[in-house]
């Protein structure tokens, strides 16, 4: 009974271990466990022997003494949690034994010892908590297994031998096989990764009394092993990189900003990482991929690439011990697709002896061998897009001027010619007689009867350079005054006319007469020389210019008159007039009559009368009608092009628009108008830098652009360059531009007297929701909405109310 008491002892005590051990196990914190990762490893060990047995019948047990053996073993087997491990053993030994004195004492030895067992250990250090880099731990181990030996029992005073093999008596010459229980604790010491060292004593509970030749005394024969080993863990890079793929949610990772923001045509993104203590392993390599996704597509960020103490290359260092960090700044060109995006991770984790680069891709990172590729992480949400909600308001230039006359002047001129120091009339004279001035005096009359209202009358008089200057000044409005009494004359004899319709009574009251007096006419004098046929003229010319005084040149021409008759014949007497000029107002189409035709029957009217019955008119499409109009009529009109493109601007149709300014820069290059239009025009298509290049070539030309650069800018990202350009307005684009450069109380104020649009209200929204004003929010939200109901959709995916997506009054708005 005492047998079997023991066995069962021991049993018992192995199953406890055991459990204790797999429930320690589970205490293991979740999230520690994720680091490790099974291996196989083999151990071997060198040590001593001892042997406690009852080979004295005066001590039931007894030690051995310091002579004990050498044992040797080896052990095979594999770390299946950071606590429990299973094993297989291997010992070979040898024991020896003396009791009492030398005379009465015996002496027992066990040669050729053969141990086989199965263990299990458990680290007992990590009971409590893993650290996947601890260097001491202690574990205890517990088995079953197989003893074999041969042994002998001699008498110390002799040697005789009186026993051997145990009570079975079967001989020297074979193996006696037992039952063994092992049980021990041992030290443990990590010189790295791979290589370990452990002390370790083991206590073994053999399952009967044969081990010491000698029945009696203690049932069951203990002998123990303390050894020195050295082991060697199966951990290939993959099972090292393992700890980290499982670990890999320690790693903590941060973006500025938390939700992706446009600046000009970039988003700036900054990726911080922060690697924990005792984390990177120090021969692995870890490639991060950020990703921003979208819907129909994505665009890869630089990769990142973090490396191990032990890895050459260019990679950012991670300490293993330390933990470590980095920070990466990048900009990538901002798509349109992008406004609804999420900003992804996709990292692979693996090791490699080659230099790592840090512009590592993916691709490049698989095929260095085995890695383990993390799943997808999403990190940020993106993108706010703010800045590029410019309203194109842009000043557009429409050319004014028409060129059309209301009130046009019609003239008609007479000529009176009068004899040398004369102011009466004398039609007989040669001059008044002839027949071409008799026609100009007809035409003049036959002018007046045609009834037009008279504007004005001007007589100009002037007397020839041959007398004394202050005579031929009062000559020459004595002879101005009498070109005023043959007007009057002649509207007198029309009145008297039965048969001429227009009368005219009181002329002089009725009509405005503008005399000129101009004394001598020298500028008549120098033209009719040139032009004559003198032979001398050009001497004449030059002695008449050599005078600069009157009176000598008047002597000069008295001179000139008697050597030159030809001077007083030919040339003299033409300038001894008085001209009549009646300047009358040609009969114009009334504005109504004007606008009808030009939208009717356009053929009929000219280019100026069709671009200023444009003006007539308010509505815009008529307005577009009619330059349509006139560009099909005077397909060389650069204004009807211009204008027509004007209101296309206005009304969205680029297009047209184009194909308008393109023909009207062809036919007026360098126009400051045309070129602010194609400006606008290239904007409004969201060319940014072709707009620019026309604005300042518009710029140059005299236009000023000052505005419609200035709201370019905004998307560009440079805000204070915009501001400067266009704050004097009180606008949408002016509370925009205040927004993004995060101005918000300027915004606020701004927006409050822009002009209430649905777009104002919804970019008040925008300012509220950024400053927290979440009551703001709603109710300029809600206006938005009412005003133009696409800003329910919009809103919906706006990044500028993404805290408040999941918000039930959000919700239930934009629904």
């Amino acid at each position: 009974m005492r047998k079997s008491h023991l066995f069962i002892s021991m049993f018992f005590i192995v199953f406890t271990f055991i459990a204790n051990t797999l429930m320690a196990q589970n205490n293991v914190h979740r999230n520690d466990t994720k680091s490790f990762d099974p291996y196989w490893f083999i151990n071997g060990n060198v040590g001593i022997g001892q042997f406690y047995g009852n080979i004295s019948d005066k001590n039931p047990i007894e030690k051995i003494h310091l002579e004990s053996r050498i044992s040797t073993g080896i052990h095979i087997g594999r770390q299946l949690t950071p606590v429990w491990g299973i094993r297989g053993q291997l010992l070979y030994g040898k024991l020896n034994s003396l009791s009492g004195n030398k005379t009465a004492g015996l002496h027992m030895i066990v040669e050729n010892l053969w141990e086989y067992n199965l263990n299990a250990t458990a680290n007992i250090n990590n009971m409590f908590k893993y650290r996947p880099d601890r260097k001491l731990s202690v574990y205890g181990v517990a088995g079953i297994g197989f003893s074999n030996w041969e042994s002998a029992l001699y008498r110390r005073i002799d040697g005789k031998k009186i026993d051997g093999n145990g009570t079975a008596g079967n001989g020297p010459g074979k193996l006696t096989s037992e039952t063994v229980i092992p049980l021990g604790l041992g030290v443990n010491y990590m010189l790295n990764d791979n290589w370990d060292i452990n002390m370790e004593n083991t206590w073994r509970y053999v399952n009967s009394d044969k081990l010491d030749s000698r029945v009696g005394g203690f049932d069951y024969d203990i002998y123990t092993s303390s050894v020195l080993g050295i082991t060697y863990k199966f951990k290939s890079s993959s099972t090292n990189l393992k700890s980290m793929t499982k670990n890999y949610g320690l790693v903590k990772y941060t973006v500025t900003p938390s939700v992706l923001e446009t600046k000009g045509d970039s988003i700036e993104i900054t990726i911080n990482a922060k690697f924990p203590e005792k984390y990177f392993n120090k021969k692995g390599v870890m490639t991060i991929q950020p990703v921003l996704k979208y819907d129909g597509g994505s665009y890869n960020l630089k990769p990142i690439t973090c490396q191990g103490e032990k890895i050459t290359g260019d990679g950012i260092i991670v300490k293993q011990k330390e933990g470590g960090s980095f920070t990466s700044k990048q900009v990538i060109p901002y798509n349109p697709n992008m406004n609804k995006a999420e900003l992804v991770l996709v990292p692979v984790i693996y090791s490699t002896k080659e230099n790592v680069s840090a512009n590592t891709t993916l691709n490049e990172a698989k095929s260095k061998g085995k890695y383990f590729e993390m799943p997808e992480q999403k990190l940020a949400d993106g993108v706010v897009y703010t800045c590029k909600r410019i309203i194109h308001d842009e000043d557009i230039a429409l050319e004014e001027d028409h060129g059309y006359v209301k009130e046009t002047l019609i003239s008609e001129k007479g000529v009176l010619y009068f004899k040398v120091n004369l102011y009466a009339i004398d039609l007989k004279l040669p001059l008044n007689k002839n027949k071409e001035a008799k026609k100009k005096l007809k035409d003049f009359a036959d002018f007046l009867k045609k009834g037009y209202t008279i504007k004005n009358i001007e007589v100009n008089a002037w007397a020839s350079p041959e007398g004394e200057e202050s005579y031929n000044v009062g000559l020459s409005e004595k002879r101005a005054k009498t070109g005023k009494k043959y007007m009057v004359d002649l509207f007198k004899q029309m009145e008297k006319d039965k048969n001429n319709p227009v009368k005219i009574t009181n002329p002089e009251q009725l009509i405005t007469f503008n005399l000129h007096s101009n004394g001598e006419d020298w500028n008549g004098f120098m033209q009719a020389i040139q032009q004559s046929n003198i032979k001398d003229k050009n001497i004449i010319t030059n002695v008449v210019n050599r005078q600069s005084d009157l009176k000598k040149r008047e002597k000069e021409i008295r001179n000139m008159t008697l050597v030159y008759r030809e001077v007083e014949e030919q040339i003299l007497p033409s300038l001894r007039r008085a001209e009549i000029v009646v300047n009358c107002i040609q009969p114009q189409k009334t504005d109504e009559q004007l606008l009808d035709q030009a939208l009717k029957t356009p053929e009929q009217l000219t280019n100026e009368e069709l671009l200023y019955a444009a003006t007539l008119i308010s509505d815009e499409n008529s307005k577009l009608q009619i330059y349509k109009s006139t560009i099909s009529v005077f397909p060389n009109n650069w204004k009807a092009y211009n204008n027509a493109a004007y209101f296309e601007l206005k009304q969205g149709n680029t297009k047209d628009a184009q194909n308008h300014l393109d023909k009207a820069n062809s036919l007026q290059p360098n126009n400051a108008k045309i070129l602010l239009n194609l400006g606008v025009l290239a904007a409004k298509n969201n060319n940014v830098l072709q707009a620019l290049a026309y604005y300042a070539k518009a710029e140059t030309a005299g236009a000023d652009v000052s505005y419609n650069k200035g709201i370019l800018y905004i998307p560009k990202g440079e805000y204070t360059k915009a501001l400067s350009m266009i704050k004097k307005r009180c606008n949408y684009n002016v509370g925009l531009a205040q927004l993004v450069s995060k101005d918000y109380s300027a915004a606020t104020a701004t927006l409050k007297c822009a002009p209430a649009t649905a777009a104002t209200f919804y970019l008040a929204a925008v300012n509220a929701a950024r400053t927290d004003n979440t009551s703001l929010m709603y109710e300029n939200l809600v206006k938005a909405i009412k005003g133009d109901s696409k800003y329910k959709a919009i809103a919906k995916d706006d990044r500028e109310f993404f805290k408040y997506f999941s918000a039930p009054d959000f919700q239930n708005l934009v629904k």
